[in-house]
C-alpha cells in the first residue's frame, strides 16, 4: 500500500510537467561476481531527467537481459507520452514499438548493432 502511494505520488507530479524524458539505462555492478563478469549483477534503470528522480530499477544476473528489463519497464510505469533516451543496446524493434504502443517517442544512440539501419542513415 506505501509501495503504491509512493509510486502515485511520483507519477504525479511527474505528469504534472507535461512530456517527460525517461533515460533508461543498465550497468553492470563493478565487483559483482565471483569469476564470470557475464553473470554479474547487471541493474537496469529508469530516470525522470526533468525531476532528477529515479522512477525503477530492476536487476538480473546478466547485461544479456537488459532490453527485456528495459521493455517490461516500459509495460509497467505510467509513461504515456513520454520520451526515452535509450543507448544502442535497446535499438531493437521491439523495444521502440513498446514506447509508440504507449505514444512515446524516443532518442536512441545508433551504431553498428543494427548494420541496415546504421547505412540507411548515414547515407
Amino acid at each position: 500500500m506505501l509501495l503504491k502511494a509512493i509510486f502515485d505520488w511520483v507519477n504525479d507530479k511527474r505528469q504534472s510537467d507535461g512530456k517527460t524524458i525517461i533515460a533508461l539505462d543498465g550497468k553492470t555492478m563493478s565487483g559483482a561476481w565471483n569469476e564470470d563478469a557475464k553473470n554479474a549483477l547487471h541493474v537496469v534503470s529508469a530516470f525522470d531527467v526533468g525531476n532528477g528522480i529515479a522512477l525503477y530499477q530492476d536487476s538480473s544476473n546478466s547485461k544479456g537481459k537488459e532490453a527485456e528489463i528495459a521493455r517490461n519497464m516500459i509495460d509497467n510505469m505510467a509513461l504515456d507520452n513520454a520520451i526515452f533516451a535509450l543507448d544502442a543496446l535497446n535499438c531493437q524493434v521491439s523495444t521502440m514499438r513498446k514506447i509508440r504502443q504507449r505514444k512515446g517517442e524516443f532518442i536512441i544512440q545508433l551504431k553498428v548493432n543494427q548494420p541496415m539501419l546504421f547505412v540507411t542513415t548515414v547515407e
